[in-house]
C-alpha cells in the first residue's frame, strides 16, 4: 500500500475516532466541515484513502465505509505512553 499524506492520516484518524465516539461513520458532510473542505474536496480525499487501500466503501450507501485489515492492525497494535 502506498503511504498517506499527512492530511489524508488526519482524515483517517478523524474518521476512526469519530467511529469510535458515535458508533458510525462522518458523513461527507461532517468530513468536509471539519476540515474546512467543499463535499466534493472530501470525497476526493477519501477516495484518494481508498485507492491507497486504507479505506473502503459500500457504493450507494452512507457512512458505509470500512477500515482496511492492516489499518485496523495498526491501530490496534498501537501502543499510548503515559
Amino acid at each position: 500500500m502506498k503511504g498517506l499524506t499527512e492530511r489524508q492520516k488526519e482524515i483517517l484518524s478523524y474518521i476512526t475516532k469519530y467511529k469510535e465516539e458515535h458508533g458510525v461513520f462522518p458523513s461527507l458532510s461532517e468530513i468536509a466541515r471539519n476540515f474546512s473542505f467543499s463535499i466534493p474536496a472530501a470525497h476526493y480525499a477519501l477516495s484518494a484513502i481508498e485507492d491507497k487501500g486504507y479505506l473502503s466503501h459500500e457504493k450507494g450507501e452512507h457512512r458505509a465505509y470500512l477500515l482496511s485489515e492492516k489499518e485496523r492492525a495498526n491501530r490496534e497494535n498501537t501502543s499510548i505512553p503515559f
